[in-house]
């Protein structure tokens, strides 16, 4: 995508070098507008792109742009995607991408969590005569400590979404 931002920018500046006589010519600003749309299309290109885009993410963009995006295919490419709608639905786009980040942000913060809490058992210890009915207290203090850890980060992970 830098290569192609990079060409896009070079060849924009040869065309705004041309002769004053020329710019007034439809195809002129045929090519203009094709360049500054293709400008504004190539960010949404980068955040498709983003691993974090899932199939969910997909159908809603299929149903907010009626185009239907055949990501499973090995034929699918980038000229595949710039034949959908997507400046009609730019800021929607962004912020389906912007969500797709987020989310995956939220599950990776969920799971470390959950990892955290996988390996953990209460044991017991004795008391008196009757067997192990106590829960042993320095265990207990280490899993309270903890279990503050993870509700921190859970409120926070609340207050994101």
């Amino acid at each position: 995508m830098e290569k192609i931002n990079a060409e896009l920018v070079e060849f924009g500046n040869r065309c705004r070098k041309l002769p004053k006589a020329l710019k007034e010519w439809d195809a002129y600003k045929e090519l203009e507008k094709c360049i500054r749309d293709f400008g504004e299309t190539t960010p949404l290109f980068e955040s498709l792109a983003n691993p974090a885009m899932l199939e969910r993410h997909w159908k809603k963009l299929e149903d907010l742009t009626n185009f239907k995006f055949d990501i499973e295919s090995e034929g699918f490419r980038l000229r595949d995607l710039a034949e959908a709608p997507l400046l009609q639905n730019k800021e929607e786009i962004e912020d389906i991408c912007i969500s797709a980040v987020k989310e995956r942000d939220i599950s990776e913060k969920l799971r470390t969590v959950m990892n955290e809490w996988d390996g953990h058992t209460l044991s017991f210890a004795p008391f008196k005569t009757r067997g192990d009915i106590m829960v042993n207290a320095g265990e207990v203090g280490e899993l309270l400590t903890l279990a503050e850890d993870s509700l921190m980060v859970l409120g926070g992970l609340m207050s994101n979404s």
